[in-house]
């Protein structure tokens, strides 16, 4: 038996040694293109933040102040008001509105998680889920909304509430929305 063993052993130091084994992997997903880099743009004049490099212009929304970005399966959406000027669909009975934060993920979404953190140095609540609806299909959310801050309304910055919401198809793609949110800057520069 012993014999056996140190044959074996000779046998094995003497034979090259075996080649690495390579491992390939293949990914059925395609990598979007909005993916890559992101650049700083100053949609209204008064805030900045990032958005990918491949989406185009800022469109506008017809019933709020505000725009929106798209692009194959992400989408970044903002708008704003100052109280006195909230939108009629968010006010109550007499004209009545709330100051407080609005949420963007329904009551049927899975997985919300809602926190207050500080975003471009001013106090926000952050909300988390995942949603569908039958425009959109199923998708998830990283929203902020930002209830005290001075906006501008076409006549100069009043008091108000500032929401910008990312909805993605993708859960690979958060770290990019994350990075979106927390992008918004507020200090008005000079150009």
């Amino acid at each position: 038996m012993r014999a056996f063993i140190v044959a074996a052993l000779l046998v094995s130091l003497a034979l090259p040694p075996a080649p690495r084994l390579t491992v390939i992997r293949a990914s059925s997903h395609k990598a979007k293109e909005w993916h890559g880099s992101l650049r700083r743009e100053n949609p209204d004049g008064w805030f900045t933040l990032l958005i990918p490099a491949s989406m185009g212009k800022v469109e506008r929304h017809a019933d709020v102040d505000g725009g929106f970005y798209r692009a194959e399966g992400l989408e970044i959406d903002y708008d704003y008001w100052a109280y006195e000027d909230t939108p009629n669909f968010l006010r109550g009975a007499g004209g009545r509105y709330s100051k407080g934060p609005l949420f963007a993920c329904s009551s049927k979404a899975s997985g919300t998680r809602s926190f207050w953190t500080r975003v471009g140095g001013r106090r926000a609540l952050i909300q988390r889920c995942s949603d569908a609806d039958e425009w959109r299909g199923s998708y998830d959310v990283y929203y902020v909304t930002i209830p005290r801050l001075k906006v501008y309304d076409g006549a100069g910055m009043r008091a108000g509430m500032f929401n910008l919401t990312v909805r993605y198809k993708e859960r690979r793609y958060m770290p990019t929305a994350k990075r979106i949110v927390r992008s918004l800057d507020f200090k008005v520069r000079a150009a």
